[in-house]
């Protein structure tokens, strides 16, 4: 869920518990969910709220030039989302696998991810880090023709990514 400038009341369908989340929609967003009680009055505040500095978020994308990887930040970082679609043209049923690496330069042959999930030929993938997901030496994605570790195939996909 984005954070935004409002909060929203929900009701679980399954439970019937109801809560609340909060936004405070500052320049420092401030996130978290209100539990509310029978008698419709707030109890208290549930997990950690999520804070995010606004508009400290670069976005990437490749637009119309097809990559097979790419490091987009050499240095220690937090991807929040990254998004991958293979060209139909290029690959219309083969499963390749979308990469996450811990790395400060771009992904190279034989490299182990952090993180991966398959993309079917032709297909697309949208994964979102709602927390982030943090890396310590720099944010790096791929494609992959095999699960484990990097085999780069020729360039088929477009990469669209945020992080900081």
């Amino acid at each position: 869920m984005a954070l935004t400038k409002s909060s929203v009341f929900r009701t679980n369908p399954v439970s019937g518990d109801s809560f609340i989340i909060l936004n405070d929609g500052g320049s420092l967003k401030a996130q978290g969910v209100g539990l509310i009680g029978d008698d419709g009055l707030h109890a208290g505040i549930a997990g950690n709220p999520a804070i995010v500095q606004a508009d400290s978020k670069t976005w990437y994308s490749s637009g119309a030039t097809k990559e097979n990887q790419k490091n987009l930040k050499a240095s220690a970082g937090v991807l929040w989302s990254v998004s991958c679609t293979i060209d139909p043209a290029d690959n219309p049923s083969t499963t390749r696998w979308l990469m996450v690496f811990d790395k400060a330069s771009a992904p190279v042959d034989t490299d182990v991810p952090v993180f991966r999930v398959p993309v079917a030929g032709g297909g697309n993938a949208v994964v979102d880090f709602p927390r982030g997901l943090s890396l310590a030496t720099g944010v790096s994605v791929a494609l992959s023709t095999t699960v484990d570790d990097l085999t780069l195939p020729t360039a088929e996909n477009f990469f669209d990514s945020e992080y900081e």
